[in-house]
């Protein structure tokens, strides 16, 4: 009866389990979701190997077996419920699963290497303008700028303007600082006249930047983000969820990164992050991590270099605790970080040492790498510094 009741809603693009022997039938490229009746002998043990495929899978069971749905969880299910919640609440999951499976069929392929500048979000227009259309033409594959209110869209079109193929994206566009309705008009606009090439990182920024100039308007920045979200799908015309990904880091958005985006750009992260951001993303997904990197081979300067980068982040407790989360102790986060955090952040050396360090990335599950230079001149584009690593990166 419960397997008659999911295909009903469900059809086709959803595999009921209720035996090992049911597992097969997951394996199909056509199955969007895997619905699994956790009371059935032999399927809790057969649960890390389906976990391992990434495909979504909805366990249910008795409320009173609390031990089985925690072993369900354990065992790599990633949504657990009580029986009577899943089918009171299986049209609204069908529905959900639906809707990320369309977007995984049409999101933004996003690969090679970036940049990530400041540079280019706050320099001058000329300069902005003969920078992009050279990256351009030495083969990086996006542009990424930051946002801290103002008019981020004038920066975007610079770059697109003076481009042929790159893609200008925001890393990312703060969405206390412009409104949804703001956001599908400029993104509209620009998105009309370079069709494909404008990506928009959204993300819910800090506590203590945000609440500086508004204090307490920060707070519960999944939801905020959830209908942030809603907002551009309301939006006329809509932004695409495949013209966006989410700054994700914990994993809670970055499984909204997977359901509502085409995927996450996290930022401040080491490989060991890509890893973990992949397998909770999926494998269709876009993952573009950030990746700072100092051209310098003396250690001591090039450690100055990062920690003068890395002084503000350590003060943010978005990225604070996710660095705990990855196994920093508050020793490597205290005066300035230490050196295991320094060189787990930002990548030091010669143009080889910064391959390898994306490679890492690569290998851990990510589709592009956005580069950003480190030098002691924030304010002048590292002309030099980018054609130096397009040799290695590109």
């Amino acid at each position: 009866m419960d397997r008659s009741k999911v295909q009903a809603v469900a059809g086709d693009a959803v595999v009921f389990v209720a035996s090992p022997d049911d597992l097969v039938d997951a394996t199909n490229d056509a199955v969007q979701a895997v619905v699994v009746d956790l009371s059935r002998p032999g399927v809790l043990e057969a649960l890390p190997a389906l976990a391992a495929t990434g495909i979504r899978t909805i366990g249910f069971g008795s409320h009173v077996d609390r031990d089985l749905l925690e072993a369900a969880r354990t065992a790599g299910c990633r949504e657990v419920l009580p029986r009577s919640e899943f089918f009171r609440r299986l049209p609204e999951l069908i529905a959900s699963t639906r809707e990320a499976n369309d977007v995984a069929s049409h999101r933004m392929r996003l690969g090679g290497t970036g940049i990530w500048s400041a540079q280019l979000r706050f320099g001058e227009p000329g300069a902005v303008a003969d920078a992009s259309a050279e990256l351009d033409e030495l083969g990086y594959s996006a542009l990424w700028i930051p946002d801290v209110g103002g008019d981020v869209f004038t920066s975007l079109r610079t770059i697109l303007d003076a481009t042929r193929s790159v893609v200008a994206a925001t890393g990312i566009l703060n969405v206390w600082m412009h409104t949804a309705e703001e956001t599908a008009a400029g993104f509209a606009e620009i998105s009309g006249q370079h069709p494909n090439r404008l990506l928009l990182g959204l993300g819910v920024s800090h506590a203590p930047l945000v609440d500086a100039s508004s204090p307490g308007r920060y707070r519960a920045p999944l939801r905020t983000m959830r209908e942030y979200l809603d907002a551009l799908d309301a939006a006329e015309p809509p932004v695409p969820a495949t013209a966006r990904v989410l700054a994700a880091l914990g994993p809670r958005m970055l499984e909204l990164a997977r359901d509502r985006s085409a995927g996450a750009h996290p930022y401040l992260v080491p490989p060991e992050h890509t890893r973990t951001a992949r397998e909770l993303l999926g494998a269709d997904a876009v993952l573009a991590p950030e990746q700072a990197v100092v051209l310098e081979t003396d250690p001591s300067r090039a450690r100055e270099l990062a920690r003068g980068h890395l002084s503000i982040y350590l003060t943010l407790p978005n990225y604070t605790n996710n660095l705990r989360g990855l196994g920093f102790t508050e020793e490597d986060l205290a005066d300035g970080g230490s050196d295991r955090l320094v060189d787990g952040i930002v990548v030091w050396g010669d143009e080889d040492a910064a391959r390898a360090r994306v490679q890492q990335h690569r290998d851990a599950g990510a589709d592009h790498v956005a580069v950003q230079v480190v030098t002691d001149d924030f304010m002048t584009m590292p002309m030099a510094e980018w054609r130096r690593l397009a040799t290695a990166l590109v």
